[in-house]
């Protein structure tokens, strides 16, 4: 049903550190890259980070959810363990 989600952020090089080493984990990386933007994927882009002049703030009672797709439980926690110290 969906091709690919779009975030935006207020910086893509800091943007781009953070998710570098988030997706690794699950086989996913940086397909694209041109100022003010970043495309992720494994063989194509599914997720794009883009900076935006007023990026949505976190808000958890939103009820927004999505999940990537993990090929295994290693890669999960190693995924989380980069969000941690990524912060």
């Amino acid at each position: 049903m969906l091709d690919h989600i779009s975030l935006g952020v207020g910086d893509t090089t800091v943007s781009k550190r953070f998710y570098d080493a988030l997706l690794q984990p699950l086989g996913y990386g940086c397909l694209s890259q041109s100022p003010g933007s970043l495309g992720y994927g494994a063989n194509a882009v599914a997720l794009w980070v883009n900076e935006a002049a007023r990026p949505v703030p976190a808000d958890t009672e939103s009820g927004l959810h999505f999940c990537f797709a993990a090929p295994t439980r290693k890669s999960v926690d190693a995924f989380h363990a980069a969000a941690l110290r990524e912060g």
